[in-house]
């Protein structure tokens, strides 16, 4: 994880406020940008925004739930932050919070099948379901379920037991 230095740090202080989720201009900006207007950003490939301030002449990218966390907090952070309820769209300080990197990949919503049942697979030569959660580098499992959904519930127990308030 990058550490910012404290001269971009008091940079971005001096350019941006928070106000809510939104982060706005704290001064009149190039491009005809007014104190109170929103900073403008790009999306990312999976929907997390990018934001961008001209330090030193040159232009720094940063990432918006970063800059959010940072001017609520004052506190530039130290780990990833992940979003609560899954949805990048929806930096508002409630729903942001630090997490390592493994407590972020709990917090997903599908796995890598993208199926609505998160960790759930048939077996397809006795046609029972079965269900798994990696945890701290192992496959945590349960098997012969008849439907999905009780292998899904299962799962989420499971999950639950495993990551705690990161389990998704």
């Amino acid at each position: 994880m990058k550490l910012r230095a404290q001269h971009e740090l008091d940079a971005i202080k001096d350019a941006w406020r928070l106000d809510g989720a939104v982060i706005v201009w704290n001064r009149d900006a190039n491009g005809g940008k007014r104190k109170g207007d929103p900073v403008g950003y790009s999306t990312r490939k999976f929907g997390h925004k990018n934001v961008f301030l001209t330090i030193n002449g040159k232009l720094t990218g940063f990432v918006y739930s970063r800059i959010v966390w940072f001017l609520h907090t004052g506190a530039y952070p130290e780990k990833e932050i992940d979003h609560i309820d899954c949805n990048p769209d929806n930096d508002h300080p409630s729903n942001l919070r630090l997490a390592s990197r493994e407590e972020n990949l709990h917090n997903t919503r599908f796995g890598k099948t993208r199926q609505a049942y998160k960790g759930t697979y048939q077996d397809r030569r006795s046609g029972k379901w079965h269900c798994q959660v990696q945890a701290f580098g192992e496959v945590h499992g349960r098997y012969g379920f008849a439907t999905q959904l009780e292998a899904y519930n299962v799962r989420m127990q499971l999950a639950k037991e495993l990551h705690g308030n990161f389990a998704r």
